[in-house]
């Protein structure tokens, strides 16, 4: 008997080790499934988990069958045709909610015993330990590299993507700029300019496809990540995104006037074969659509170098902002009204500025003229 005890002991402190170098959960359930098997010398084990209103079989040893989603009643009350061959023996619980369970095939009568059973809810509930551990570093780890405010992966995660082996299959980065934000977060504060954030990464997601990643790259700005894209479907993409967000904005109750994002695409590797520049390009085809009047979206090319090249970002808006956004935080301050009907002049006035097909720069003064000409 001391022998047994000895044997069980040592089994127990191996498995403890091993549970603990375990690396994610299906290794988990491979190692409770083993050492149950070994305690009760069964012609079969299955470990079930519970996913939402069923039990899904994730590990399965020895003459077991396969099962497919089955619900409790079936799994506890008799109703499967393998229910009457097996015992029920051992649980595992998270969250004080039955989360797994074992079943046990036909096991020697004698190896049923009263330790043996203890044995494996003891084997239980060191794995119930461990796959709350890795679900803790799990989530510490998805903490750090999310944006706690709009839930879209952060900075920090998409450069490290980027460094990563993308392959030779055309990808595209889009980056959705939000328009003016400088100035909505200085008058409305930084509760609702969360709420704009949270609806503007809201709209990405449900444009986006099931590959695309979402990143918050900057106070204002979002890119999203398309594998597998052509600049038709780019395109096509940020342009809906675009519209979403212009067009539900203008019925979100807790967003304070109507609101447009410019869009910038870049592709991998038709236009930029270097990932080192496939970030900048991208943030430069958002800034192309702002200087052409915003709301609007900007393909990168290969063309489009020599424009860097003489200065072409830098444009005089960008130098006189500050005061821009203190003259109309002032005007917003004594008369929303009159802030409003500045908004929609300048809107207009760029339009139409771009219908007559005037320069750049003079879209930019009307546009500008438009915001103060109150």
């Amino acid at each position: 008997m001391a022998e047994k005890e000895k044997l069980r002991q040592e089994f127990l402190d191996e498995l403890q080790n091993k549970l603990v170098r375990a690396s994610c959960t299906d290794e988990i359930y491979a190692l409770l499934a083993e050492a149950a098997a070994w305690l009760t010398a069964s012609e079969g084990l299955s470990f079930f988990i519970r996913r939402e209103d069923c039990f899904e079989q994730v590990c399965r040893l020895g003459k077991f069958p396969e099962m497919e989603g089955v619900t409790q009643a079936e799994l506890f009350g008799g109703e499967h045709p393998v229910s009457f061959e097996t015992v029920m023996i051992g649980k595992v619980c998270l969250q004080e909610k039955e989360d797994g369970v074992f079943m046990i095939f036909r096991p020697k009568p004698e190896l049923m015993t009263a330790q043996n059973r203890e044995c494996l809810q003891l084997i239980c509930g060191m794995g119930a330990l461990v796959q709350k551990e890795l679900w803790i570093r799990g989530k510490a780890h998805r903490d750090a590299m999310t944006d706690e405010i709009t839930g879209a992966l952060n900075r920090s995660c998409l450069l490290q993507r980027l460094q990563e082996d993308m392959g030779t299959k055309i990808a595209a980065l889009i980056d959705i700029n939000v328009d003016g934000f400088k100035l909505y977060n200085e008058m409305y504060g930084y509760m609702n300019s969360d709420a704009l954030l949270k609806f503007v990464a809201d709209a990405i997601r449900r444009e986006k496809t099931g590959q695309g990643e979402i990143y918050r790259f900057g106070a204002d700005e979002f890119l999203l990540l398309e594998p597998d894209m052509t600049e038709e479907q780019a395109f096509d993409t940020a342009e809906r995104i675009r519209m979403r967000i212009r067009d539900s904005s203008r019925e979100k109750k807790d967003l304070l006037h109507q609101l447009t994002v410019s869009c910038g695409i870049v592709i991998y590797p038709e236009y930029v074969e270097d990932k080192e520049e496939l970030l900048g390009c991208c943030v430069r085809a958002a800034y192309y659509a702002k200087t052409r009047g915003k709301d609007q979206t900007a393909l990168w090319r290969k063309e489009d170098r020599p424009r860097e090249r003489s200065g072409y970002y830098r444009s005089s808006f960008e130098r006189i902002a500050p005061t821009i956004y203190a003259l109309m935080a002032a005007v917003d301050a004594k008369d929303q009204i009159t802030f409003r009907h500045s908004l929609k002049v300048s809107e207009y006035a760029t339009l139409l500025a771009q219908a007559l097909e005037l320069k750049e720069e003079e879209v930019e003064i009307i546009r500008e003229a438009g915001l103060l000409h109150d």
